[in-house]
């Protein structure tokens, strides 16, 4: 019996691989986080026991949602079974990020319903993927060939969904410090131009007070220099207008030889101003003399 159930197995390897079946789940893309989860399995199965404890009593607290899809997990209806869980899953295949198939082991007999091959095609050609953990400890079964990711256990299916998690987690967390480090090294660069402008403008304002300061200076020298001179140019001025008053100065003139000749106490400067027999009074540096007019 062993060996009709192996040569039927190889042939349906044999007609999966001329049909092309064995990548087209294992190309689908699995996301990195799987929260949300389709299980198949029996209920009662002490598999999916192991799954679910595991899962709910995972050390980081995270939280799974998974929905079971009951099938039957042996004999000649359970590949049938499975089958009908698919496509119920089908119905609403979006909600989740992958089906997982799971049982709690059992001899070659028990696990030859997962060598169906009609049960191959409707998983290899199932739109998410598919990740077993039927509880084999030698060969595959041929759901495993066409499933996404074959694992051994369905704790095994557990762990790597947590791992799943967790990876995430880390990544998440690395890429914040990331970014906290970058925005770090931004305000630290940005620091430090802040505070090179400061002393720039610091310098430059400085210096700009320096060359305003110099300026007053030499314009105050130049000020000075300049009232200094005009100062210098007026006395000068008034030495030569007084030198001047002098010089027009009455006494000064009479001392000269000149006389002022006056009428009744009015100068006269023309002869014109005078008449016959009129009486003068010429005024000398030294004396007056009193004159009768002849013409």
């Amino acid at each position: 019996a062993l060996g009709e159930m192996e040569l039927k197995r190889l042939a349906t390897i044999k007609k999966l691989k001329a049909g092309e079946y064995f990548e087209r789940n294992t190309l689908l893309h699995l996301p990195n986080v799987l929260q949300n989860l389709a299980i198949i399995s029996a209920e009662t199965a002490a598999g999916y026991t192991d799954f679910t404890n595991h899962i709910q009593s995972n050390p980081y607290g995270y939280k799974i949602n998974y929905q079971l899809f009951p099938a039957k997990m042996q004999g000649e209806t359970a590949a049938k079974s499975i089958e009908t869980a698919l496509a119920k899953i089908f119905e609403t295949e979006s909600n989740y990020h992958a089906v997982i198939l799971i049982r709690g082991g059992g001899s070659q007999f028990d696990l030859d319903c997962f060598n169906d091959y009609d049960l191959a095609v409707a998983m290899a050609d199932f739109p998410i993927p598919i990740i077993t953990g039927i509880g084999h400890q030698r060969d595959q079964t041929i759901v495993d060939m066409v499933a996404h990711t074959p694992l051994k256990t369905p704790t095994a299916v557990a762990e790597f969904v947590i791992n799943s998690l967790m990876h995430f987690e880390q990544q998440v967390l690395s890429s914040y410090q990331h970014i906290i480090d970058k925005a770090n090294d931004l305000i630290n660069h940005q620091k430090k131009l802040l505070n090179q402008l400061t002393n720039r403008y610091r310098l430059a304002t400085t210096n700009l007070m320096i060359n305003q300061q110099n300026n007053l200076n030499n314009l105050g020298e130049r000020i000075q220099r300049s009232t200094k001179n005009r100062l210098q140019t007026e006395n000068e001025r008034l030495q030569y207008l007084s030198k001047i008053i002098k010089l027009m100065d009455t006494e000064q003139t009479l001392k000269r030889g000149f006389s002022i000749t006056q009428k009744n106490g009015v100068i006269i400067t023309e002869a014109s101003e005078l008449k016959e027999k009129d009486l003068i009074e010429t005024v000398f540096y030294k004396g007056k003399v009193k004159s009768v007019v002849k013409k």
